[in-house]
């Protein structure tokens, strides 16, 4: 396999890298797509997205407002996971309490950021190894070729990525 290329450019098919590939859509669509998607989990209708998106509340470390936003997660050893490729994870910083609306249920937890290419790559490895190499893109990554990456390959692409671990605080381990 060939190195990973952060957030390189694109210069074969064949080639084999991994790049972060960002936001799907430009970042001020999410000023529409985020309260739609809000509305929709905490709604009866959750059940269409929130079997992989929560919304997370965290208090602004400037401000002190609350705030709310979607986020993408899967569970890991009885802990929540997210990734982002936005600045809001500086908000949470480790060990901050935060609040979760998780599967149609409010839930709270402590929330640890791990921003470190080699510490991200590693959650994203385990990923990869449940889901495969296509559900990456639901993070914002791209895998291009045949085989999984290297730890290399994923330290390199993973540049601008972001993983949160919040581990629930109620006792109740999370709904899958």
């Amino acid at each position: 396999m060939g190195a990973g290329r952060g957030n390189g450019t694109i210069e074969g098919d064949d080639e084999s890298y991994v790049e972060t590939r960002g936001l799907p859509v430009p970042e001020a669509a999410y000023t529409v797509i985020n309260p739609l998607v809000e509305l929709l989990l905490r709604s009866p209708l959750h059940p269409l997205v929130s079997y992989s998106v929560a919304v997370l509340t965290f208090t602004g470390a400037k401000t002190g407002n609350e705030y709310s936003t979607p986020v993408g997660d899967w569970v890991k050893d009885g802990r929540i996971i997210i990734t982002t490729h936005s600045s809001w994870w500086r908000n949470p910083k480790g060990g901050a309490e935060v609040g979760l609306h998780l599967r149609g249920e409010s839930r709270s937890g402590v929330a640890t950021p791990y921003s470190e290419p080699d510490d991200v790559a590693e959650y994203m490895k385990e990923f990869i190894d449940r889901h495969g190499t296509d559900a990456a893109r639901r993070f914002g990554i791209r895998i291009n070729g045949d085989g999984e990456p290297t730890m290399g390959e994923l330290e390199e692409g993973v540049t601008g990525t972001v993983v949160i671990e919040i581990k629930l605080t109620d006792d109740n381990p999370p709904v899958r």
